[in-house]
């Protein structure tokens, strides 16, 4: 959005807050002995991410999974 590329606020909103928020509320959970959390990247990044878990998984250093979705609820 124009606001976010160009830090313009908006009566009392504030892009950069607004980000700051978002990230440090963003949703995950630690339980059976691995991270769950839905993030919203776009198509370049996620697959910088896959290729980076995938060489991990061949290290040994984790296994993992991922799940795609168009859509998330955010609350």
């Amino acid at each position: 959005a124009v606001t976010d590329r160009y830090g313009w606020t908006i009566g009392s909103f504030d892009p950069k807050i607004y980000k700051r928020d978002v990230a440090s509320n963003s949703d995950f959970r630690k339980f059976d002995d691995g991270l769950k959390m839905t993030i919203d990247v776009d198509a370049d990044v996620l697959q910088r991410i896959e290729n980076r878990l995938q060489q991990a998984e061949e290290a040994g250093i984790c296994n993992y999974g991922l799940h795609r979705q168009k859509s998330a609820l955010m609350t």
